[in-house]
């Protein structure tokens, strides 16, 4: 395995890297400087592929996001509106009622009491028609 500066410059010169991974780059391959390139390329590759996904998956989780913030959870008696909160807000509070079971314990009884009392909630949907829980 012969490893010399002359090798480690092409590397890094070529695939823009640092000295550092040119040198393990040729560590990996046992100074083979094709060896190392292919496997420079490659770990490039999955690292781009990486990349995209990550990027794919923000955008879709800033849409539901953004869905969320349309979405309106409402209280109301009768024609009233008590409350209104984003969509997203009603599901962090169903994430806090499954990992506290006191959190959990107050939301069914306070649901369950303003639904006894004449009270509706309603979800608000933009552009499809809207859920009555009474």
């Amino acid at each position: 395995m012969s490893i010399d500066l002359e090798k480690i410059d092409l590397i890094k010169e070529r695939m823009d890297i640092s000295y550092r991974e040119a040198k393990e780059a040729l560590e990996e391959n046992e100074g083979d400087v094709i060896g190392a390139l292919a496997y420079l390329e490659e770990k490039n590759q999955t690292s781009s592929i990486l990349l995209h996904r990550g990027k794919e998956m923000a955008v879709r989780i800033g849409a539901l996001l953004e869905k969320g913030n349309r979405t309106k959870l409402k209280l109301k008696k009768y024609d009233d509106t008590l409350l209104e909160v984003p969509a997203n807000l009603g599901v962090l509070a169903l994430l806090a009622a499954m990992v506290s079971k006191e959190f959990a314990i107050v939301g069914a009884i306070g649901t369950s009491a303003a639904l006894a009392k004449d009270y509706v909630i309603e979800i608000e949907r933009p552009g499809k028609e809207d859920i009555n829980l009474h």
